[in-house]
């Protein structure tokens, strides 16, 4: 699977899962969670990806998505505690799906 650090636009093949690695306090109870999905990219889960070296620092939270079919759509993320209203932080991310070897870079 294709892991892109944080990003605000991906171009993706269709039916190969990708991921998007994201800065996390995991320690501090933060986790980001996907607003929206649909029916051309779905998401399938997360993995984290502990701090290396200081105690307490970043992790890395690696959200988890499958294209399904060919188009366009937006992600819209948030990186909150479950006992939070408001997110401390969103991210936007614009998701083009081709079929195809072209797929699979930035834009």
């Amino acid at each position: 699977m294709k892991v892109f650090p944080q990003t605000d636009r991906i171009v993706a093949q269709k039916d190969e899962p990708f991921g998007i690695a994201l800065e996390v306090q995991g320690a501090g109870g933060y986790e980001w969670h996907v607003q929206t999905s649909d029916e051309i990219v779905s998401y399938i889960g997360s993995d984290f990806e502990p701090p290396t070296g200081q105690v307490g620092g970043a992790g890395k939270q690696v959200l988890k998505f499958k294209p399904q079919r060919d188009g366009a759509t937006v992600l819209h993320l948030l990186c909150k505690r479950s006992w939070d209203q408001q997110p401390a932080q969103t991210l936007t991310v614009h998701v083009i799906v081709k079929s195809g070897k072209s797929a699979g870079s930035r834009g």
